[in-house]
């Protein structure tokens, strides 16, 4: 049994190794190109439909991650044994926010399509500042998170070793169901702020082109007396 739980947190320490230099890459800036290559209206709104419809995919992927993961948790609160009665909490607490949060990503994202095409059909400029704050406001949010969700992870590989090591069986499930609710909800957060991050970069590109001016039709000087007379002569 103890030699089980050391290959658990072996393995769960090189996934979060793993993670961590994920998640330093995803925050490597784009190349100075892609960045100096400006965006038109159209491409940007192609960029933000790309943006919101994988956005909506991803709340039915973190749904897809909470209702297994709460059947789960639900299923071992009844067992007789304490390591997975302690799994069960972190698993059942945390895949119940995950599948309230997919619903929610879900169904407010038609809505935020409607808001963001009539936007930018009517002052794209206008939209475009609000976006920018949205989104700086967003991938601040993810930095946060994958801290958070980096912290948890170290902390139930800590309190896993900790209960291994003291045969407390419930610790030991406690920490091993929030290290592996945790690493899910950090894979999934790096590539959700990854994209954030590029639908960011592509608002700052975009380049508004002004209206044309169009020049008033210059007018035909109006036929003077003199030239009528000269015309009537010769019919």
């Amino acid at each position: 049994m103890l030699a089980l739980r050391a290959r658990i947190l072996v393995i769960l320490t090189f996934v979060t190794a793993f993670l961590l230099r994920f998640a330093e890459a995803r925050a490597e800036p784009p190349a100075a190109s892609v960045l100096a290559t400006p965006l038109s209206l159209p491409e940007l709104q192609h960029e933000m439909h790309q943006y919101l419809h994988k956005e909506m995919r991803g709340g039915f992927v973190l749904m897809a991650m909470g209702a297994p993961a709460v059947a789960l948790g639900g299923g071992l609160l009844a067992q007789d044994r304490a390591l997975w009665r302690g799994f069960a909490y972190p698993v059942l607490i945390i895949g119940a926010l995950e599948f309230a949060g997919g619903l929610l990503f879900s169904a407010r994202t038609p809505r935020q399509v409607r808001q963001l095409e009539r936007g930018f059909a009517e002052d794209p400029q206008a939209t475009r500042a609000t976006e920018l704050r949205r989104m700086r406001r967003i991938n601040l949010q993810f930095t946060l998170i994958e801290a958070i969700e980096v912290t948890l992870l170290a902390g139930g590989v800590g309190l896993a070793a900790v209960g291994g090591g003291t045969r407390n069986e419930t610790l030991t499930g406690v920490g091993l169901g929030l290290a592996l609710e945790s690493a899910g909800l950090l894979v999934f957060d790096v590539f959700a702020g990854q994209r954030a991050n590029q639908y960011h970069h592509s608002l700052e590109r975009l380049q508004i082109s002004a209206a044309p001016i169009v020049a008033p039709a210059v007018s035909q000087p109006p036929i003077s007396m003199g030239t009528q007379l000269v015309l009537r002569g010769k019919f």
